[in-house]
């Protein structure tokens, strides 16, 4: 795509590095025998509203506003996942503009209340620093929804 057509912003907002598609907490279980059973620690649903809207206006460009809304997309979900591995989480799934977020208790790490609690914290001021984004189809903007839970 064109530079012109992108934010700068946008720029260099490729897939991140790759990851298992099973996340290594369930593939540690499975390497135990433990095929079902519950364990404790929180989780976050974490909703971003604003991507149907520009869905939309973009759906009319063609390929370009594709590639851009590509862009768009990397850019507001890469800082939000690569939160949730740095505070010992995984993404359990992603379901249309958002995802659900596990962090388990372990061995070594702080509680999984208060590392949901601060990745929580921490998607909502990326969410907040990075709301909107300006192209050459127009300035879009996002806001973020987040639950948090703990237990077992």
């Amino acid at each position: 795509m064109p530079a012109e057509g992108r934010r700068s912003d946008l720029q260099g907002a490729g897939p991140s590095p790759g990851r298992s598609l099973c996340p290594d907490f369930i593939l540690d279980q499975h390497r135990r025998g433990r095929t079902s059973g519950a364990f404790a620690g929180a989780v976050a649903d974490v909703d971003i509203s604003g991507f149907t809207e520009i869905t939309e206006q973009l759906s009319v460009h063609g390929r370009e506003a594709a590639e851009l809304l590509q862009d768009v997309l990397a850019a507001v979900f890469q800082p939000l996942t690569a939160g949730v591995y740095e505070a010992g989480g995984f993404i359990a799934n992603f379901s249309g503009d958002g995802f659900l977020a596990v962090f388990p208790e372990g061995p070594g790490l702080d509680p999984a209340a208060l590392r949901g609690m601060a990745a929580a914290w921490n998607f909502r001021q990326a969410v907040r620093s990075r709301h909107s984004f300006r192209t050459r189809f127009g300035t879009f903007s996002f806001n973020a929804r987040i639950g948090l839970s703990a237990g077992q």
